[in-house]
């Protein structure tokens, strides 16, 4: 049957690694839910080990839910543990009005893109 519930959906996020120049770059695109959680926590458990600089580009996201932001805060926290501090270079103003409201926005600061 076309449009069956049972039927699989495609995938409507992306969450990988770029590596640049001064940085490893998280890119993630499209709906961030839930579905996106085991794979970014497994992106962000690799990046916290690689000991460069950390970088977020999210402004193709369509959406964050609380649980990504929860994934990305861990690393922010990571990071801070080893004197680095993870930073967003391509925004979102709508993800960004989120964390201001929820009051997380210092946790996950706009920087000037230096890749």
């Amino acid at each position: 049957m076309a449009g069956s519930a049972c039927e699989p959906t495609e995938q409507v996020f992306r969450v990988e690694i770029q590596q640049r120049e001064s940085c490893n770059l998280l890119v993630l695109a499209g709906q961030i839910g839930w579905e996106a959680a085991a794979p970014l926590r497994a992106e962000a458990q690799l990046l916290a080990a690689g000991g460069r600089e950390v970088a977020i580009d999210w402004r193709e996201a369509e959406s964050v839910t609380a649980g990504a932001l929860q994934v990305l805060l861990a690393l922010g926290l990571a990071l801070s543990q080893r004197g680095q501090r993870l930073r967003v270079i391509e925004d979102n103003p709508n993800i960004r009005r989120l964390l201001e409201v929820a009051g997380l926005a210092a946790h996950l600061p706009l920087m000037e893109a230096v890749l």
